[in-house]
């Protein structure tokens, strides 16, 4: 076997296995996505509106090479011309489906990939609001089931959904603030 057939072989490979990792990273994301219940709101997280640069620059780059090279006549194998695109698809699809911030009745998942991690409303114990470029970032204080150490998580929602989230918030967490021991003791004290 010559070095030019070794290297088509390795190549197509490598090819085989982004598409496949790329197309099942963006299975499980849809599964995970699938199997949030009552979902009450949902925004992308990041920078440039939820869209991943990194899938994004790939997927740009791959469809302009490959048109490029289409356009000057070059030969190019199938193998080619629909892995890149599709493992770049499939990518981005994944990639921008995993920036999901998601609020249910339950709580709140900040990591789709994760779910695991979601923090309960009953988990958080504080929080505080800072105002943020294009919404409002709010700081979660919270403890796991395990120990009192707490944890921080930071969400940024965009403005459109600040109104809606600051109102579930209340809703779930200040009623719950009200009756702290510390605001009964005070309550008695008066």
């Amino acid at each position: 076997m010559d070095t030019a057939n070794l290297l088509a072989i390795v190549h197509l490979t490598l090819l085989a296995a982004f598409v496949g990792v790329a197309s099942l990273s963006m299975l499980l994301t849809v599964i995970s996505h699938l199997r949030v219940r009552r979902m009450l709101l949902s925004w992308r997280g990041g920078r440039w509106y939820g869209i991943p640069v990194g899938p994004t620059c790939f997927l740009a780059a791959t469809l302009i090479g490959l048109g490029y090279v289409v356009i000057q006549g070059q030969p190019v194998r199938p193998s080619v011309l629909l892995g890149y695109p599709a493992g770049g698809a499939f990518w981005l699809v994944a990639a921008y489906l995993a920036r999901s911030v998601i609020v249910t009745e339950y709580g709140i998942i900040h990591d789709i990939n994760r779910i695991s991690q979601a923090v309960a409303w009953a988990q958080i114990v504080d929080y505080f609001t800072v105002d943020a470029d294009r919404g409002v970032r709010y700081v979660f204080l919270y403890t796991e089931a395990n120990g009192p150490q707490r944890h921080r998580l930071e969400v940024t929602v965009p403005a459109a959904r600040a109104d809606a989230f600051r109102r579930l918030v209340e809703a779930k967490l200040n009623a719950r603030f009200a009756f702290t021991p510390r605001a009964v003791s005070r309550s008695e004290d008066v």
